[in-house]
């Protein structure tokens, strides 16, 4: 404790530099010495830069301005060496649209790592399942993996993104959600995350009462997720409820 004290005094105790002296900026973004390390070490810094596991968010609508996709993977754009390690981790997902691409329009390309990465559906996709179910399908196929590959989803829950009046009921949200990961056969869990605060109409309430629930209807969907796969003998597949900051809700 003592050292740790005495470090931090001498950090800010100590002399300011001279405001008249010339200093000059030393670059070190290089490191030449790197390509020389053996193949097997350069190997293990490409892969310990790959992310621990990320979201990737699927929208299934039409756009012609930049898509909402992640930063591409570091290792797929330092070099040769690094993109073709980068690559063996990765599934490139080319998200097409029914009508041809302007000149103009950006293709969503998205890297996923079915192992960790976990895919996030918005309520449309979710909700309008025939057409849903047939665009992530093309959208897997078309890259050699099949939707058996996803191991984790996460599916948004708020009242806010569509349906009557702007407001979706949890029982339309379970049975869409249900008839869409019928598809998923390789799910090993799904997290159904709600912001803090929020406030849903209880379905068996009816519209228009003035009765409102809150995170509790979350709860209850989990009971219904979880009774989905018992029935279909996948009992290792985990529901997980979480608000908006992340917090695991028991």
């Amino acid at each position: 404790m003592d050292d740790a004290i005495g470090a931090i005094a001498a950090l800010f105790l100590s002399d300011l530099p001279d405001s008249r002296q010339e200093l000059s900026i030393q670059l070190n973004s290089h490191f030449p010495a790197f390509s020389r390390l053996p193949l097997e070490l350069r190997l293990i810094v490409w892969r310990l830069a790959l992310p621990k596991g990320k979201p990737l968010y699927l929208m299934n609508k039409t756009k012609t301005k930049r898509p909402r996709s992640q930063r591409h993977p570091i290792g797929s754009r330092v070099n040769q060496e690094s993109r073709k390690e980068t690559l063996q981790h990765y599934v490139i997902l080319y998200q097409r649209k029914k009508k041809p691409h302007r000149p103009t329009t950006l293709i969503p390309m998205y890297f996923f790592d079915p192992k960790v990465d976990t895919l996030h559906l918005d309520l449309y996709s979710v909700l309008c399942i025939r057409e849903s179910v047939y665009w992530l399908k093309n959208l897997f196929d078309a890259s050699a993996v099949g939707l058996t590959t996803v191991k984790s989803i996460e599916i948004p829950v708020s009242p806010w993104s569509g349906g009557r009046d702007g407001v979706i009921k949890p029982r339309d949200m379970e049975i869409g959600a249900i008839q869409t990961l019928q598809h998923f056969c390789g799910l090993e869990q799904i997290i159904l995350r709600c912001p803090n605060g929020i406030i849903i109409p209880r379905h068996e309430e009816g519209w228009g009462t003035g009765k409102w629930a809150d995170l509790r209807d979350l709860i209850r969907s989990r009971a219904v997720f979880e009774n989905f796969f018992k029935t279909r003998g996948a009992l290792g597949v985990k529901i997980i409820v979480m608000d908006g900051v992340g917090k695991v809700l028991e």
